[in-house]
């Protein structure tokens, strides 16, 4: 009983939270570039001051888009007309993936930029742009966490419906 009820909760939990995946309901940005393909994906396509965005990067042979190609370093810059607001340099370590969590932090118009190395050769760059909103970022804050607890309720109780109609089948074949 615990066990079943501990699976309950966890699964309630992984789905009120941020996928970890960016590409997971969110952005993407696909694009040929330099003989690859530049794959960068984010886990909304809302982008809110002051909320996380977890952004991927992930770089394909233009010939053959299903292998991954290898690479080093991923660079990324995000900035506006005014400033860099970030630039970082990603290490891809083998069987990971490239991943940065970012917070904007005004609301416009900002440019992201992902430059992929192998050693000292550039393989590819690529750069799009995203529209930052204001806001209090309700979503993430109330209104996910509340339906995953929902969700846990709904799940918890449809449980203990399944574990009564067993027992009342159990006690109607022993009689």
């Amino acid at each position: 009983m615990k066990t079943s009820l501990t699976i309950l909760f966890l699964t309630a939990i992984f789905l009120a939270s941020p996928a970890a995946d960016a590409h997971t309901g969110g952005f993407s940005y696909e694009a040929p570039v330099d003989g690859h393909f530049a794959d960068i994906g984010a886990n909304t396509s809302m982008f809110q001051v002051g909320e996380p965005v977890l952004f991927d990067f992930h770089l394909y042979k233009a010939s053959d888009p299903n292998n991954p190609t290898a690479f080093d370093n991923v660079y990324v810059a995000v900035e506006d007309d005014q400033q860099v607001h970030l630039s970082a340099s990603i290490h891809q370590q083998e069987g990971a993936q490239a991943v940065l969590s970012y917070v904007f932090p005004e609301p416009g118009k900002y440019n992201v930029s992902a430059r992929f190395q192998q050693g000292s050769a550039v393989l590819a760059s690529a750069s799009f742009d995203v529209n930052v909103e204001g806001g209090d970022g309700w979503y993430w804050r109330y209104a996910r966490p509340a339906g995953g607890a929902a969700l846990g309720i709904v799940l918890v109780l449809a449980w203990q419906a399944v574990r009564k109609r067993r027992r009342q089948a159990a006690s109607l074949t022993v009689d």
